[in-house]
């Protein structure tokens, strides 16, 4: 089925009509406004086609297609330059709180123990990779060469996919003194799940969540400055039950779990430092506006209501030839080839080069007029493409990530 879908999208790309703009105008912008990567390039200009879009911008995001092996080389590639040139301070992981609470207390120490638990959790995703592991050993010593209040922190506001995560953090951060007796019961019941006594289900973490909001003050004044991580993790403990009941339509899961995701973001942007931030995510999360029919959380983060609005950049990463790890039990890697129109191929075998980063939004660009299309029905939008994305990285001959373990 997969291959059928990469095949119907490529297929449906092709048929576009109607563009107010000729192939050779397009192919002629493309040749103008590209620039080509070198991930091991000590070559600090090399993405300086960005620059025009970064300091307006407070938000970065790209998005990309799980299990290709460039992907970590080019996040890193990334986050350098965007600490380089507007100081970012957070990468903003599709990842959960209590994951990421465990990546930052890495970062901080050195300890791979705190890894362990986090690539433990993702045993059979994307997520366990040698790759992915390996950007964080890279972004320890990355972090090392900056003063404690420049260094880059992980902020994680997904579900809690796999509450075991969640179960450790609780354990971590519960204070040794004991609890005031209105919540002592409680407190106990989260260590007694830790300890797997009871049946582990929602119930009890409806009934903590309406315990904190009838004893805020208490919770508040015994976890001090893990109170809002508690009350986070604890919610998308609940929200991973709930979010999980509609995964077989992907319009009812991705438009939960987003929303949920835009929620949390909004938690923790409220009581983080003021600073911007830098995420790579699954590629249609990173879409500015509607479409298959989910809000996605770009595009939440790009609404009306939104204080971020217009200050989102987001980047695409498109895939020739390139192999793809399929996760599962002993299932051999698959092909890809996904490329969003036939022009950007045409152009990417002409300039040569294994990766190459294309300006959308520049001056008199054909993609200010070109019709966007839908990821999983190839239906033509409305709007443009650029209101989606603003620029577009191909990749050729990229191997499949590696799975961390057997």
């Amino acid at each position: 089925m997969k291959f059928i879908r990469w095949f119907i999208w490529i297929i449906s790309i092709l048929i576009i009509s109607g563009c107010s703009n000729t192939v050779e105008d397009t192919k002629k912008y493309l040749l103008e406004n590209y620039n080509n990567l070198q991930i091991e390039s000590q070559d600090q200009h090399q993405l300086d086609i960005l620059n025009d879009d970064l300091h307006r911008n407070d938000i970065i995001l790209i998005g990309e297609v799980h299990g290709i092996k460039v992907n970590s080389e080019l996040q890193m590639l990334f986050l350098k330059y965007f600490k380089e040139k507007i100081d970012i301070r957070y990468i903003l992981a599709e990842n959960s709180y209590s994951n990421t609470f465990f990546i930052n207390k890495y970062l901080e120490t050195g300890d791979d123990d705190y890894l362990s638990i986090v690539y433990h959790s993702c045993i059979g995703t994307y997520a366990w990779t040698k790759e992915s592991y390996n950007f964080w050993k890279n972004m320890y010593e990355y972090n090392k060469g900056f003063n404690e209040d420049e260094k880059i922190k992980v902020v994680g506001v997904d579900i809690e996919h796999n509450p075991v995560t969640s179960y450790y953090y609780n354990i971590e951060v519960l204070p040794d003194t004991d609890p005031p007796k209105e919540i002592e019961k409680m407190i106990e019941g989260v260590q007694d799940i830790f300890n797997y006594k009871p049946v582990i289900n929602t119930e009890f973490f409806r009934l903590l969540e309406k315990s904190i909001e009838e004893n805020e003050q208490l919770y508040m004044e015994y976890l001090k400055e893990d109170f809002i991580g508690f009350t986070l993790v604890n919610k998308n403990v609940i929200n991973k039950y709930e979010a999980y009941r509609k995964k077989g339509c992907k319009v009812e899961w991705n438009s939960t779990r987003d929303k949920m995701m835009y929620d949390n973001f909004l938690v923790l942007n409220n009581v983080l430092p003021k600073g911007k931030y830098f995420g790579q995510w699954g590629l249609n999360h990173v879409f500015q506006m509607e479409e298959s029919e989910v809000n996605w959380f770009a595009s939440m983060l790009n609404s009306d209501s939104s204080q971020f609005k217009n200050k989102i950049l987001s980047i695409v990463l498109s895939y020739d030839n390139c192999e793809r790890m399929e996760i599962g039990v002993s299932k051999p890697n698959q092909k890809i080839s996904f490329v969003y129109f036939p022009v950007f191929k045409e152009v990417n075998d002409q300039v040569g080069g294994d990766i190459n980063i294309y300006k959308l939004n520049g001056k008199n660009s054909p993609f200010r007029k070109e019709k966007m299309i839908d990821f999983y029905t190839g239906a033509k939008r409305d709007e443009h493409i650029n209101e989606y994305f603003q620029y577009l990285v191909m990749i050729r001959d990229s191997k499949a990530t590696t799975p961390f373990g057997n």
